[in-house]
């Protein structure tokens, strides 16, 4: 039981991670790469999968 826990809450940081970085990402950003890391976002399905999305496209370091 508390190994699921550990678990589910090193899900959960890691999934607000890479929010985190995506919302650093685009504060940082011009204009137009703001455009195309939103779209890049929205293209998949879920959430989820446009924040990876967006993590490996436009930060592969952070991965």
């Amino acid at each position: 039981m508390a190994e699921e826990d550990v678990s589910s809450q090193a899900a959960s940081r890691r999934r607000l991670e890479g929010y985190a970085t995506v919302l650093r990402l685009l504060q940082d950003a011009h204009p137009e790469d703001c455009d195309r890391i939103i779209q890049d976002l929205r293209r998949p399905k879920s959430l989820t999968g446009g924040v990876k999305t967006v993590l490996e496209t436009w930060a592969p370091e952070v991965e």
